[in-house]
């Protein structure tokens, strides 16, 4: 199997090159119009055959709002306007099973043993759990976001403390992550944390990569399922290795971003 050792690529520049990849795609506009437009006809068929049935006034008001420019952009959202963050989390992630060779060996098992060599696709993942482990715990150590502002518009009590109205609140992510009250040795690298045995008495609100409720974030199911299955397909093809120049320093930025210091990959 080829070796990948984690090289100094720019993940910003790469962004960038990637979002200007898709806006001068025509086709890219076209085929999501058609994936729009056909489920768009889907919600007001469904709609129609409610009990008690949607009144004409309804209808028409329905028709008009799933336009597709009123579609399209939120779902372009969910799709592309996270791949710096995607980018960035995946790149912990290789950085942590290249650091962890005992991880790496029992993720090409499960791969090998799922795909027998077949490129993944979505109904392959839920024969990937170990797969799953490796990125949660990934996420545990380096979260997208390493806070997550929120603004209360109300008075309410947290925990004993009184917040007034109109304040921010800054969860921190990154802590809650390592905090040893929650986890055992927090700053060790395992999986096995999150195997179904060792999730059942941990509190809820221990880890939220992706916030939890109503605020959570949009690309909460589709961004797991997508860096599983790159996952995926780079140990099929690669033996990741990791050569460090300098120690690997996380970084945190006003983008709510933790970034290496120094390129990783």
């Amino acid at each position: 199997m080829p070796r990948a050792a984690v090289l100094p690529i720019n993940l910003r520049a790469a962004t960038a090159e990637t979002y200007s990849f898709y806006r001068e795609l025509p086709c890219e506009k076209a085929t999501a119009k058609e994936v729009i437009m056909s489920h768009r006809q889907t919600v007001i068929k469904r709609v129609c055959t409610m009990n008690p049935p949607i009144s004409k006034q309804g209808y028409f008001e329905l028709r008009s709002r799933l336009r597709f420019h009123q579609l399209f952009w939120p779902t372009g959202l969910v799709l592309l306007a996270d791949i710096g963050l995607l980018s960035t989390s995946l790149a912990w992630g290789f950085y942590l099973i290249a650091s962890n060779p005992d991880v790496q060996d029992r993720l090409v098992q499960e791969v090998q043993s799922a795909l027998h060599g077949r490129m993944p696709c979505h109904d392959d993942l839920e024969h990937l759990p170990y797969t799953q482990m490796v990125l949660d715990e990934a996420l545990r150590l380096y979260p997208s976001s390493w806070v997550l502002p929120r603004y209360a518009e109300h008075e309410t009590v947290i925990d004993g403390y009184c917040i007034p109205p109109n304040s921010m609140l800054f969860p921190m992510v990154y802590l809650t992550h390592r905090d040893a009250r929650h986890w055992n040795d927090p700053e060790k690298f395992d999986p096995n944390r999150f195997s179904p045995g060792a999730m059942t008495n941990r509190h809820p609100c221990a880890y939220y990569p992706f916030s939890r409720g109503e605020r959570a974030c949009v690309g909460k199911h589709l961004a797991p399922k997508i860096m599983r299955l790159v996952f995926a397909m780079a140990i099929q093809r690669y033996t990741l290795t990791f050569h460090p120049q300098s120690p690997v320093d996380p970084v945190a930025d006003f983008g709510f971003e933790i970034h290496p210091r120094d390129p990783i990959m």
